[in-house]
């Protein structure tokens, strides 16, 4: 695990300044979490294109089909989200005007 953190950490994309404004993991058993924050979908996007290796990691510990994806923003960047995360079981929670800060 420290590995992966290591990793993600020295990727430039996740230096909070650019798409990636926070992260951070834990993991208990078979259960892992990965908080992050980033600044629009399209930094989501990035870093998943980036990750995939890491990905099957975590899949392999949680088990095929176990993952569980909460992402939440605004409607118009869920949106942009829906096609690409349709294969892993995602959730998604439209915040409200007021709710968060924006970065537009």
């Amino acid at each position: 695990m420290s590995s992966f953190y290591e990793n993600r950490r020295s990727q430039i994309d996740c230096v909070p300044v650019g798409d990636c404004l926070y992260f951070g993991f834990g993991l208990h058993q078979n259960t892992v979490i990965s908080r992050e924050g980033y600044k629009d979908a399209q930094g989501l996007l990035k870093h998943l294109g980036n990750i995939e290796e890491e990905l099957k990691y975590f899949t392999d510990i949680v088990g095929p089909g176990n993952e569980e994806v909460f992402v939440i923003g605004p409607k118009s960047e869920l949106d942009m989200l829906r096609e690409p995360l349709k294969s892993i079981n995602t959730k998604f929670f439209e915040t409200f005007i007021g709710a968060v800060k924006t970065f537009n």
